[in-house]
């Protein structure tokens, strides 16, 4: 089956309104990598991009100081598993998808029984799985906070600062020049 690269509907296929899939569907890996394991070290990044430079694939690697890695992938042109696995060196959490909005997860550490057939923790879902952010920020904007102390701004702009590295790195593995906007931010390297 073909698929067509020309969507005239919808902002994620709009790249004057900062669409694709990065900024759509990865930002979910990278923040969920961030509140894990911090700020990445180095970020290895490969994609796929319409002509006009919107990006409608990748897959990363983002590398911590600790050694950790978390490996992650966002496409508008096929499937990719919206689960997310955590792994160490006890044992393992996997969070089915949407993991964004999951309200269950599987902790398989402890015995070998509980590591492969573990117990369920569940939380009670509200709504569509937004609705404990959206209080939270409903919260703090009627409490005259200009940013949440759960999720502080800082965290939010290092998150995107890795959005854009994952970019620039998906760019210059296709051999595609600099964008027209030249950020002078330090990148991660």
């Amino acid at each position: 089956m073909r698929i067509s690269l020309d969507r005239r509907w919808g902002s994620r296929w709009d790249i004057a309104r900062s669409g694709g899939t990065l900024l759509d569907q990865g930002i979910y890996p990278v923040t969920l990598a961030h509140t894990i394991f911090g700020q990445p070290t180095e970020v290895t990044a490969r994609g796929r991009l319409r002509a006009d430079g919107l990006d409608f694939a990748e897959h990363f690697t983002l590398e911590f100081a600790g050694g950790q890695f978390a490996q992650c992938a966002s496409s508008m042109t096929e499937f990719v598993d919206p689960s997310a696995a955590i792994n160490g060196t006890k044992g393992w959490i996997t969070i089915p998808g949407m993991f964004w909005t999951a309200t269950t997860l599987l902790l398989h550490a402890g015995s070998w029984q509980k590591m492969f057939a573990p117990e369920p923790t569940i939380h009670p879902r509200e709504g569509n799985g937004y609705v404990p952010m959206l209080r939270a920020a409903s919260e703090a904007i009627r409490s005259g906070e200009t940013q949440h102390p759960i999720h502080p701004a800082e965290e939010t702009i290092a998150v995107f600062r890795t959005l854009d590295t994952i970019a620039q790195r998906v760019r210059e593995s296709l051999g595609v020049g600099t964008p027209a906007f030249k950020d002078t931010r330090p990148r991660v390297r």
